[in-house]
């Protein structure tokens, strides 16, 4: 995730520097803008069983949590019928928080076609609690630190879009679908029998598994100030990621050595997923 935030983070910068020269020999418009969102994770918790799943443990409650993000964009339409656009966010830690990096071609000028890549965080929280109940109460976990791990949602995405422009509106309707999968996280857990000196060390290495996924997008602009070939305006942008989603992983259990490891393969049940987001800033259009 970091590794594409930050080659996308050099193209944006890039994009925001082309020169005027080059911007009319390539470019038909330009457009730059910031915005400030939230955006709402939902999903839920499956009864306990014997194998930990993940998924559990990444809501803030039994239904959703939520996260706040700043937002940066660069859209390009180039002369003839190509667009791009690159979004990137930040949490409120200025962390990398997601990015879509996306290709489009008008085949005319009110509908197209997309293609593109994107990933944002999940983060698991306190998943060691598992082993704290479900061992019946007998083991603690070594490690008394907060534990939290990132998982990153990667995908790629196609799909349609429908342009509409009427005097200074602008409103953009996106239907995208495509495969998703989370990247792979290791973790380990040590664990110390109460009242005993037993000890045992519980590792976890997740498996890729591949999910379809819907993605509808909204955008609207409204442009408030013209001068020229420069444009000032406000925008509302929102979308809905809708998945179905399991952690599957191999587990490792070590008994008092490391000799004579017990390996699993361990397939948890999938989780239906949403992600909604909402966001409102401002933009710059050169045209």
């Amino acid at each position: 995730m970091k590794k594409y935030f930050l080659i996308s983070f050099v193209v944006l910068c890039f994009s925001n520097n082309i020169n005027i020269s080059a911007q009319e020999n390539l470019i038909e418009k330009f457009k730059a803008s910031t915005w400030f969102g939230v955006r709402e994770m939902k999903s839920n918790i499956l009864p306990l069983n014997k194998n930990l799943d993940f998924l559990n443990y990444v809501l803030d409650n039994q239904e959703y949590t939520n996260y706040e993000y700043l937002g940066f964009a660069t859209q390009i339409w180039f002369k003839g019928k190509w667009q791009a656009d690159l979004k990137l966010t930040l949490d409120p830690s200025f962390r990398p928080s997601s990015y879509m990096v996306k290709a489009m071609y008008f085949p005319v000028k009110q509908f197209g076609l997309s293609m593109g890549m994107f990933g944002y965080p999940q983060y698991i929280n306190q998943f060691n609690e598992f082993h704290l109940v479900s061992d019946g109460g007998h083991f603690e976990d070594t490690d008394s630190n907060y534990r939290q791990s990132v998982l990153y949602d990667n995908g790629f995405s196609a799909g349609i879009i429908v342009p509409l422009n009427y005097k200074f509106l602008h409103l953009t309707v996106q239907m995208n679908s495509g495969i998703s999968s989370f990247s792979k996280l290791t973790e380990t857990v040590l664990l110390k029998e109460k009242n005993n000196n037993f000890k045992k060390e519980i590792q976890y290495k997740t498996v890729n598994s591949y999910n379809l996924f819907i993605y509808p997008e909204v955008e609207l602009n409204v442009d408030c100030l013209k001068f020229k070939k420069n444009v000032l305006g406000l925008q509302m942008q929102t979308s809905w990621y809708k998945t179905s989603k399991a952690i599957n992983y191999n587990r490792t259990t070590y008994n008092w050595t490391y000799e004579n490891p017990i390996i699993e393969q361990v397939k948890n049940p999938e989780h239906p997923l949403t992600k909604f987001e909402i966001d409102f800033g401002l933009y710059y259009r050169w045209e």
